[in-house]
């Protein structure tokens, strides 16, 4: 299958991280998903019981639940950490794939845990490359100019460059985005 590498990074993460998802993508784009390790151990505490019946609103479409997920506390008289779950234990070595999509989460986290993270999603068919440039446009609030650095585009191989060349020729706007993004934030996003 023909795939874009959309970017990748490697992070100290401490304490909680709400509910979310990595992209809100429609059934009709293409597929994103996130590889992720980590350099440490991730365990669960008490998990929450998995009989327990979801709240009626987390029936509801997947924009509401984005909403309502991050206020759980509010909208479901449920704090974050005890929304119903499977917790997904981890070593280091282990590879965790998601889709874009999935609502996930991390509560009682360590003070220092090292993750590392590579995104990637199918090559966009050409009556859809709008859609692409709106996502990496989205790439603005980290403040850069273009999508891969001139490293990775001047040591890219053949093999390599099929995986980059899509993104490549369509990420020519985020620079401007990236302006406009440092006019109005006091400092780049971290995540």
């Amino acid at each position: 299958m023909a795939f874009n590498y959309t970017g990748g990074d490697g992070n100290y993460y401490v304490g909680d991280t709400g509910w979310h998802s990595d992209s809100g993508h429609k059934a009709e784009d293409p597929m994103r998903i996130k590889i992720a390790f980590y350099l440490d151990s991730l365990t669960g505490g008490a998990p929450c019981d998995p009989r327990k019946p979801l709240p009626p609103f987390a029936n509801r479409c997947a924009d509401r639940l984005q909403q309502d997920i991050r206020q759980s506390q509010e909208c479901w008289s449920i704090p974050g950490q005890d929304v119903p779950v499977t917790i997904l234990e981890t070593n280091p070595g282990d590879l965790v794939l998601f889709n874009h999509n999935t609502k996930h989460a991390s509560f009682g986290g360590g003070n220092r845990l090292r993750m590392f993270t590579i995104n990637l999603c199918q090559r966009y068919p050409a009556d859809r490359l709008e859609a692409l440039r709106e996502y990496i446009g989205k790439s603005a609030r980290f403040w850069i100019q273009r999508k891969y650095s001139e490293w990775m585009v001047g040591t890219a191989t053949p093999e390599r460059w099929k995986h980059l060349e899509q993104v490549r020729a369509n990420d020519s706007h985020l620079a401007e985005l990236s302006q406009q993004a440092r006019d109005n934030m006091a400092e780049p996003s971290r995540g």
